[in-house]
């Protein structure tokens, strides 16, 4: 575990630094329910992933063969 220690005032705070792991991959398709079907281009492991998750970017993922960088924590794609 790491910590990153931050001084606020007079105290100290410990900040446990979060593990983001960054994949780079690629949009397969979108199903029928809005998800997007991911494939991780060093591995070709693929994830369903929700829309919500790239936020205005959204309305590019019907681009063919778009290259996306999805951020996972903890084994969840958070960004």
């Amino acid at each position: 575990m790491k910590q990153l220690d931050g001084r606020l005032g007079d105290g100290a705070a410990l900040v446990e630094l979060a593990e983001v792991e960054n994949k780079d991959m690629q949009v397969l398709y979108l199903d029928e329910s809005g998800n997007v079907h991911v494939m991780d281009s060093a591995t070709f492991e693929q994830a369903v992933l929700p829309p919500e998750l790239f936020g205005e970017g959204r309305r590019w993922l019907g681009t063919p063969e778009l290259a996306v960088a999805v951020s996972y924590f903890q084994g969840a794609p958070v960004a």
